[in-house]
């Protein structure tokens, strides 16, 4: 599978008109865009919240 491919979703849940829910769809999607890689992506991702 394309890793582009995979984060296509990421992209489209952003259009959810939900703001809360885009972010967590969004966030979902580019985490499994990162297969076996998604646990560093989501440390990462968590490192940058306040």
């Amino acid at each position: 599978m394309l890793q582009q491919a995979a984060a296509f979703p990421a992209l489209t849940a952003l259009a959810n008109v939900d703001p809360l829910a885009a972010a967590i769809d969004a966030v979902y999607n580019a985490a499994f865009a990162h297969g076996d890689d998604r646990h560093r992506f989501l440390t990462e991702a968590h490192a940058i919240l306040p």
